[in-house]
């Protein structure tokens, strides 16, 4: 069974990406297999930032000194 990629995984591949794609020694070939990749996980990433941002609570103190947490949704 395959590992299930992690956020952080798919951002270093996506800089990988970028640095094989700079190259300009890269087919156009292999640059559109790399685009078509790095679309997916771009979509990866932006998923599991929107997820992460539904789960942010801002803690703050009241006025009597308490902490207290407040959803941002």
């Amino acid at each position: 069974m395959p590992k299930k990629k992690t956020f952080v995984q798919a951002l270093g591949r996506l800089e990988e990406i970028s640095s094989v794609v700079e190259d300009t020694k890269t087919s156009l070939e292999d640059s559109l297999k790399l685009y078509k990749e790095a679309a997916e996980l771009f979509a990866f990433c932006s998923t599991s930032l929107n997820a992460a941002e539904a789960e942010i609570a801002i803690i703050r103190r009241t006025a009597s000194g308490e902490i207290a947490k407040e959803s941002l949704m």
